[in-house]
Order: structure tokens, then C-alpha cells, then sequence
């Protein structure tokens, strides 16, 4: 399952927008590339500018992420539910 945000005019996700989705089989997002606010790479939410991690789809099957050198915030709840995930990996700084 993925989450598809089909309007290239959506400015704002909150933190929370995702927690009460059925975390189990929610692997992925779609954003349109004309969207000038988010972004989707490997499978991760961020804003245009990657200097925000919003969400990483709790499904994926990788045990370990490394958070781009550009992010410089995560949103409170971007690694919620995410069973197969032991290591995050902070850049530096």
C-alpha cells in the first residue's frame, strides 16, 4: 500500500497526519514532482528542500536508514511504528 498525495498544490502535513493509518502495509509515498513543498526519496517523506524529514513508510523492510546530510529537523512522529527499523543513522551536525 502507498500513500498517494495526488494535489501538487498541498502546502502543509502535519506531524500527525499519518497515525491512525494502518501502519502494517503503508510501505510507501507518491508526491507529484510539481508539488513545491514535498518530496518522496526511498520511500521517505520530506519537504521540497529535504531540510525536514516528515515520514518514513513504516513498512518498509530495511533495518537501517540514513537520514540525507541535508535534514536538519525530523517531525515528531516520522519513525512511528516502524517495527523492521533498529538503526537510524543522524548526519553530522
Amino acid at each position: 500500500m502507498f500513500l498517494l498525495f495526488d494535489d501538487k498544490n498541498i502546502e502543509e502535513i502535519d506531524d500527525w497526519a499519518f497515525d491512525n493509518l494502518p501502519s502494517e502495509h503503508f510501505a510507501t509515498f507518491y508526491v507529484p514532482e510539481e508539488n513545491t513543498e514535498f518530496t518522496v526519496i526511498d520511500n521517505t517523506l520530506y519537504t521540497k528542500d529535504v531540510s525536514r524529514l516528515i515520514r518514513y513508510a513504516p513498512a518498509q523492510t530495511e533495518s537501517s536508514f540514513i537520514i540525507p546530510d541535508s535534514v536538519t529537523e525530523i517531525g515528531s512522529s516520522a519513525f512511528q511504528n516502524c517495527r523492521k527499523l533498529n538503526e537510524v543513522v543522524l548526519p553530522k551536525g
